[in-house]
């Protein structure tokens, strides 16, 4: 599959410092997602309530109250993030379904 295929999300590092990866596939009955910078290079399973769908300006405050230090506005912000569907996870599923009917 080509990079523009998987979804770009954010996820929640130690310290709560958000990065921008791919999603590459989902594991353990959707508990974890691999992600990984450049897909399929070195992916690793990461826990999915520390994973979001992408969007600029979510990142970019996420970035900002990170920078600042500002741990209260960080949580409040993840967890607005928490409360929202994972569009990811849908197009995960489907990338993988269409996979597996390819394979058959």
């Amino acid at each position: 599959m080509k990079n523009e295929e998987f979804p770009s999300i954010i996820v929640s590092t130690f310290g709560g410092e958000p990065q921008v990866l791919y999603a590459i596939a989902l594991q353990a009955n959707g508990r974890y997602v691999n992600v990984g910078r450049v897909p399929p290079h070195s992916p690793i399973g990461w826990p999915i309530k520390d994973a979001f769908d992408y969007d600029v300006e979510s990142y970019a405050q996420l970035v900002k109250a990170f920078e600042a230090e500002d741990t209260g506005r960080l949580a409040e912000l993840y967890a607005e993030l928490q409360s929202r569907p994972r569009k990811f996870v849908e197009t995960l599923t489907t990338l993988e379904q269409a996979a597996e009917t390819v394979a058959e």
